[in-house]
């Protein structure tokens, strides 16, 4: 699904979804950015969240790939995900509070982040801008921020959904 890019920017934002899959190869990307229109999810001045392939097979990565003048920023999650239910996964980052990685309401892991990422001028589900590494699941409630939410808003979501009046339920 190519969407418009804007929303998140190259020093806050925030993605948060709802994934179920069994995909352990070939690297599935969930979300994709760059600031080119070319590009397969191995290049820098990337930002995405995917299902890793190899000895992280089923884990959840985030990267945020910089321009020359940083390191790339990168984020995964303990153990995988990858095992045919749902799973709530969000990546936050904020020049503040640094990067973030969330699965089923819980941070995972977190590192400083600079202000180095390049601007986005494609955007993407499931799929790079070259059209390779593509996500083989389910995914559901995507929903995409110019800013970082907090951890108890990431909760919030992920057991509300789209009403913030209901009780919530840890599935979409």
């Amino acid at each position: 699904v190519e969407l418009p890019a804007r929303g998140p920017t190259r020093t806050k934002g925030s993605v948060l979804m709802w994934i179920n899959t069994t995909q352990t190869s070939d690297e599935g990307l969930l979300w994709y950015t760059n600031d080119q229109t070319s590009g397969d999810g191995f290049d820098d001045e990337e930002l995405h969240i995917n299902i890793e392939d190899g000895g992280d097979a089923g884990e959840v990565h985030f990267y945020l790939g910089e321009d020359s003048a940083g390191g790339d920023i990168y984020l995964q999650s303990p153990g995988p995900v990858a095992d045919g239910t749902w799973h709530h996964v969000a990546a936050t980052w904020d020049l503040a509070d640094g990067a973030k990685l969330y699965v089923d309401g819980v941070q995972v892991a977190s590192v400083p982040h600079n202000n180095n990422v390049v601007a986005p001028v494609i955007m993407r589900l499931g799929y790079s801008a070259s059209g390779a590494r593509y996500y083989d699941g389910l995914m559901d409630d995507v929903r995409l921020f110019n800013y970082a939410v907090s951890a108890a808003k990431v909760a919030e979501i992920m057991s509300k959904g789209e009403d913030p009046l209901r009780a919530g339920s840890p599935t979409p």
